[in-house]
């Protein structure tokens, strides 16, 4: 194409551009009003979803607030109660082993006072 009908094409889509800026301008609007109309009923569906679910869980509050104290309580009971052969403080187990694996090469070089259960606290923060 010559650089001529380039222009003139240029000239003609900017002419066409400027004469439906209006129509543009209007149509822009409208899908902008749409939009904000969908989400506003989009907003006020999700309060009334969510006042809807508060209302069924106050509803049924005499059913899970036990259920929830029950689990709660059995949580804390296992939660308290050591596991079995696990001792809670840093002795040596009776086969002469530490029961921690995981201190076991710092009470290497710890002296045997420090392995007794009064001062598991300070072994623990070393």
């Amino acid at each position: 194409m010559k650089t001529f009908l380039k222009v003139i094409l240029i000239v003609i889509a900017a002419v066409l551009a400027v004469k439906f800026l209006p129509l543009t301008l209007v149509l822009g609007c409208i899908l902008g009003l749409g939009v904000a109309l969908l989400a506003a009923a989009g907003a006020s569906l999700l309060a009334l979803g969510g006042g809807v679910a508060l209302a069924v869980v106050a509803l049924l509050s005499p059913l899970w607030v036990p259920v929830l104290a029950v689990v709660g309580l059995i949580a804390a009971n296992q939660a308290i109660e050591p596991q079995a052969g696990v001792d809670r403080d840093f002795k040596l187990a009776p086969g002469g082993r530490l029961r921690f694996a995981r201190f076991a090469c710092r009470a290497i070089f710890l002296p045997a006072s420090l392995l007794t259960s009064a001062s598991s606290a300070a072994v623990a923060g070393w």
